[in-house]
């Protein structure tokens, strides 16, 4: 249970943090696999997790779920610094009910897939940030599939590197990929066009 808005690994037991109890999830080592959810006390109302680095998602021994209480109650921000969530290969992940903002990294600023099975079901992935090196090609600021240069802005919003990735009454917009043309509810640096 996420009972804190903190971004450290301070926890008790099986309660804490949103990184600490990702922590517990990813050595869970039971076929069953782990739920992670948050305390109604702390997340009645809109709360904002500003991480100061990225939530690794690797626990392959069974789904790792994140049900959020809303994607209007919990905003979980990359502060415009850090990519929000990754998804190692071998991995089935499912996040519901929560938002997935201000991420920045060179492929997927709010979520990236490495060959992972990954789950969206009403999550908003708003305001997120692919920017690549200096001259390198920009592709879909919102969500983007593998390939192209490996120094290029790819997926500001959402990167799938490989495995899959269903959504399910989700939001994507307002995302960025940096330096070329824009999609799936993004834009680019080069005036691309938007939507999807």
């Amino acid at each position: 249970t996420v009972n804190s808005t903190g971004n450290g690994t301070g926890g008790t037991g099986d309660s804490g943090t949103l990184p600490y109890v990702i922590g517990l999830a990813n050595a869970n080592t039971k076929t069953a696999g782990s739920e992670i959810q948050f305390d109604p006390t702390v997340f009645g109302s809109p709360q904002t997790i500003t991480l100061s680095s990225t939530l690794a998602l690797s626990e392959t021994a069974g789904p790792e779920v994140i049900d959020g209480p809303g994607a209007s109650l919990v905003t979980v921000s990359g502060n415009n610094a850090v990519e929000v969530f990754s998804v190692a290969s071998g991995v089935t992940a499912s996040l519901t009910g929560l938002t997935i903002s201000g991420g920045l990294a060179s492929q997927g600023g709010g979520l990236s897939v490495d060959g992972g099975t990954v789950s969206l079901t009403n999550v908003s992935v708003i305001n997120n940030q692919a920017v690549g090196a200096e001259g390198a090609a920009g592709l879909p600021g919102g969500i983007a599939g593998a390939g192209g240069n490996g120094n290029s802005a790819q997926g500001g919003g959402v990167y799938l590197a490989g495995g899959s990735l269903t959504l399910n009454d989700d939001t994507i917009a307002s995302n960025v990929a940096r330096g070329g043309a824009g999609g799936n509810g993004g834009t680019g640096a080069s005036g691309g066009a938007g939507g999807l």
